[in-house]
Order: C-alpha cells, then sequence, then structure tokens
C-alpha cells in the first residue's frame, strides 16, 4: 500500500500498489495531467512530489507540472469527489 497522504498520521490515504501504477500512467485526450477522479490526481501528485523529492525531475519541471495538475483538477466543473 502506499499512503498518498503521508504527512497525516492519523488519516492516511491508502491505495494498492497496483491502483497507483495504473493511475500514474493514465492519459486522458493525450495530456497526462488531465484528471477524472480525485485519486487519480491525487496519485499523480503524489508521483510528482516523489519524482521532485528523488531528484528524478528539476524544480522548473515539478513546478510547471504540479501547477497545471492544481489548476486543471480545480478549474474542472465537473470534477468528481471520493
Amino acid at each position: 500500500m502506499i499512503n498518498l497522504a503521508p504527512l497525516a498520521e492519523e488519516h492516511p490515504y491508502l491505495v494498492s500498489v497496483a491502483d497507483y501504477n495504473r493511475l500514474k500512467n493514465l492519459q486522458h485526450q493525450e495530456e497526462w495531467t488531465l484528471c477524472v477522479s480525485e485519486l487519480e490526481w491525487l496519485v499523480k501528485l503524489h508521483f510528482v512530489r516523489k519524482m521532485f523529492k528523488d531528484n528524478k525531475i528539476d524544480s522548473q519541471k515539478f513546478q510547471s507540472t504540479e501547477k497545471k495538475l492544481v489548476i486543471q483538477w480545480l478549474s474542472k466543473p465537473d470534477r468528481v469527489q471520493r
């Protein structure tokens, strides 16, 4: 299991490794940052942050990708909440 909220000790948000890997690789309309569900969005945010923490992407790539994920999700009028 992967905890999508690692700093929330009292309320972990766990997802299976299989679901995590499936969701982090989803693309909608050829755009990786478009998300259909809140869980997909959280997985992709977690993945981007982990990539940055592990020095696998630079600061500029991290900031632009995280910004896209957040803005596209928050501006989505029909976003599905858990």
